[in-house]
């Protein structure tokens, strides 16, 4: 292979590899930060099931010294 030939192939190759790994890159960190919301968004959901089952015990008159 030549010279010409090379540079051919990097050019017609290189572009789609490179967007291919910029892709790459951007999916990662978007599950990364999907994956530190939905942690997040667990916690809150499990908060407000605390206080709804409180709620709900105080106006069923089954816990009456809160």
């Amino acid at each position: 292979m030549d010279v010409k030939s090379i540079v051919e192939i990097i050019s017609t190759v290189g572009f789609p590899i490179v967007c291919c790994g910029a892709l790459f890159w951007y999916v990662v960190k978007e599950q990364r930060s999907t994956r530190e919301a939905m942690e997040s968004l667990k916690t809150v959901i499990n908060e407000n099931t605390k206080v709804l089952d409180t709620i709900v015990n105080i106006l069923t008159g089954r816990d009456l010294h809160v």
